[in-house]
């Protein structure tokens, strides 16, 4: 072959000198050549309609407007004329006047504010009425609003508990019949201690449910 003629052509399998083709020393020695990859998305603003407060408040439904009319019955029911009722129990409503005028007969749950002498059990629902008469002034309403707003979350409550095991109609028919029982009505318009205990009771069979 003379210095004139065309090398011969290269078989397929054949890799001309100087063409790295698969040899491993190609692409495994610099790494891979460079890849396009789509740009990130842009992150889409949240609209007003995802907003959480709108999606935890929303429109009572029809069972929940019966619930807020069955709350409003018990409110008035323990509400109404409730300043007729003068200072109810008298030893009790003692007590209240001295803790919202001594911190020290709060404490200790006495009827005078000299604390010589305590009442009889303990001072949980009288703690409850001695706060409200520091803020408003002892009074009749003062000291017998707790006990009525105890009764409209122990109407609630009733209906939580029933409508959890039930459904909504029997906890409806449930808190209805609770607020509506004349025991009740007394007991949440009274300043004995009775009212906070139910309150109490509830609120742990309730938690004992969900548990």
């Amino acid at each position: 072959m003379t210095l004139t003629d065309t090398p011969p052509a290269l078989a397929d399998d054949e890799t001309a000198p100087g063409d790295l083709g698969d040899d491993p020393y190609g692409d495994d020695l610099f790494g891979p050549g460079p890849t396009d990859t789509p740009p990130p998305a842009e992150p889409v603003p949240p609209t007003s309609s995802s907003s959480p407060w709108r999606d935890r408040f929303h429109a009572p439904t029809r069972s929940g407007w019966i619930t807020i009319a069955i709350a409003l019955v018990a409110a008035g029911l323990y509400t109404w004329g409730l300043g007729s009722a003068g200072v109810a129990n008298d030893y009790y409503a003692a007590a209240v006047k001295a803790m919202s005028t001594s911190w020290k007969a709060f404490f200790y749950g006495s009827i005078d504010s000299g604390s010589f002498i305590t009442v009889d059990k303990p001072p949980a629902s009288l703690w409850v009425m001695a706060l409200s008469a520091r803020i408003f002034g002892f009074s009749t309403w003062s000291m017998l609003l707790p006990q009525a707003a105890a009764g409209v979350a122990s109407v609630l409550i009733v209906h939580r508990i029933v409508r959890e095991w039930m459904g909504n109609v029997a906890a409806h028919l449930a808190a209805l019949g609770f607020a509506l029982t004349p025991v009740a009505v007394v007991m949440f318009r009274y300043n004995n201690p009775d009212a906070l205990l139910t309150l109490l009771g509830l609120g742990s069979a309730w938690a004992i449910w969900i548990a």
